[in-house]
């Protein structure tokens, strides 16, 4: 019954704690009228800084050593493309295509 948002979470930024906040209200509204809570795909870096907050940065090891987090492309999962504009270009574009298939299906509900 309560929600976090912002630098108690564990993100870092301006950007970071906005994005945490937006979705810290989604959910409280969902929850209002009695939906399930939302996160983003961890492909997106709204779902990856979620992700990450919510292991502990990693597993059961990096929760006795967690820090708190900025969007960065650490973050997402590795498309697996060598050359590191190549890498960003391909995370970017998975990013986008995922949180557009999880908008239309999960904010529809």
């Amino acid at each position: 019954d309560i929600f976090f948002a912002g630098q108690i979470t564990g993100v870092e930024g301006y950007a970071e704690s906005a994005a945490s906040g937006l979705l810290a209200g989604l959910n409280a509204l969902r929850a209002l009228d009695g939906r399930t809570p939302l996160s983003p795909p961890p492909s997106t870096m709204t779902g990856a800084l979620m992700s990450y907050i919510s292991t502990g940065g990693g597993g059961a090891k990096a929760k006795a050593s967690f820090q708190p987090m900025n969007a960065n492309f650490g973050l997402l999962p590795d498309p697996g493309v060598k050359k590191k504009r190549e890498r960003r270009e391909a995370q970017v574009k998975r990013a986008l295509e995922d949180f557009e298939s999880w908008r239309k299906d999960s904010l529809a509900t």
